[in-house]
């Protein structure tokens, strides 16, 4: 992702999460590109990759709009992560290098 387009998708995710633009907001690419001072093509690779997040659903020739949270598909959502997620830390620790396995024992005492 460009950088620009990085930028904006951070402030935007941000804005989103911390209910700045409330779900069931109306955006659009132009206001938000004036707002962050950038050109309606980073705005709209930031806004694909919400949509990707289910943060917006754009609507052709209709508008974007921020998308209401759903509680229990998010909960679904955060189960299905952890099991993944711990597939993928197994995985790893039983390929991992020694070299690897020093590294990520260092990591510990800090999390």
């Amino acid at each position: 992702m460009d950088p620009l387009a990085a930028q904006a998708y951070t402030v935007l995710r941000d804005r989103i999460v911390l209910l700045e633009i409330p779900p069931g907001s109306m955006i659009s690419e132009n206001s938000l590109g004036a707002e962050l001072g950038l050109s309606r093509t980073p705005v709209r690779e930031a806004l694909k990759r919400l949509e990707r997040e289910y943060l917006v659903s754009i609507m052709p020739r209709r508008g974007i709009v921020v998308t209401k949270v759903d509680l229990q598909s998010q909960i679904q959502l955060l189960e299905m992560r952890r099991g993944i997620e711990l597939r993928l830390i197994l995985r790893a620790a039983e390929r991992a290098s020694p070299q690897q396995r020093t590294a990520m024992q260092a990591l510990v005492p800090g999390m």
